[in-house]
C-alpha cells in the first residue's frame, strides 16, 4: 500500500533523489500522517546507535519495502572513512538480510 511513496525510479539521478524522496514523503504525510510520523520516529531512534567517531554526525534511516515491512539502520564510520556505511545502506542491508 505504501510502496508507491517510497520506491525510487531507476531513472532518477543522485542529485534529484533527495527532492524526489522529500516530495513522496510529503504525499505520504498528507494521506497517512501517523504512518509518516512513525517512520520519522523510527529513523530518529536509530541515530542513538550511530557510530561516528570522525564527524560526530549521527544519522538514522527507516525504509519501507514493497511487502510493507519497515527496516532501520544507522550510519557507522571508521577513521579512514573508506569503509563507512550510510544509514540508508544499513537499512537496505537489513532488508536484504531478512529476505
Amino acid at each position: 500500500m505504501y510502496e508507491q511513496y517510497i520506491r525510487l525510479p531507476s531513472s532518477v539521478h543522485i542529485v534529484e533523489q533527495e527532492s524526489f524522496i522529500i516530495s513522496r514523503l510529503r504525499e505520504l504525510e498528507a494521506k497517512e500522517p501517523a504512518f509518516a510520523n512513525d517512520l520519522a520516529r523510527l529513523a530518529a531512534r536509530q541515530r542513538v546507535l550511530a557510530d561516528v567517531p570522525v564527524t560526530s554526525y549521527k544519522v538514522g534511516a527507516a525504509i519501507l519495502t514493497k511487502s510493507n515491512q519497515v527496516y532501520v539502520g544507522a550510519n557507522s564510520e571508521n577513521w579512514t572513512l573508506k569503509t563507512s556505511i550510510h544509514a540508508e545502506e544499513a537499512a537496505v542491508k537489513a532488508a536484504k538480510d531478512a529476505a
